[in-house]
């Protein structure tokens, strides 16, 4: 049985957190991940321009962005891969902010 990679495109700034969630992708081996990952949200868009959306999911931490910009990064990563599940990563002081996307 072929073993399928998941692509995923990591858009995160929390070095703490984008450790342990890339880590806790690439132990799995069934299926296996192909983490590709962003601290800004702008290279994370240009990667997707130029991968012609090259990803199975998408973690958007919104800790990563101000509060006032993190619907406008959404909204564009959201029109770029309309047909790719966007995974809202947050803290506990943003749990407002994420239910709002």
């Amino acid at each position: 049985m072929e073993h399928k990679n998941i692509r995923v495109l990591l858009i995160a700034g929390r070095v703490a957190k984008t450790s342990n969630i890339k880590n806790f992708l690439q132990q799995s081996t069934s299926p296996s991940f192909l983490v590709h990952h962003y601290d800004s949200p702008q290279e994370a868009v240009d990667f997707l321009v130029e991968s012609r959306c090259a990803a199975d999911v998408i973690l958007l931490d919104v800790g990563t962005v101000e509060r006032e910009n993190a619907k406008k990064v959404f909204q564009q990563v959201h029109s770029l891969a309309a047909d790719i599940p966007i995974i809202i990563l947050t803290g506990a002081t943003e749990h407002d902010l994420a239910v709002s996307l």
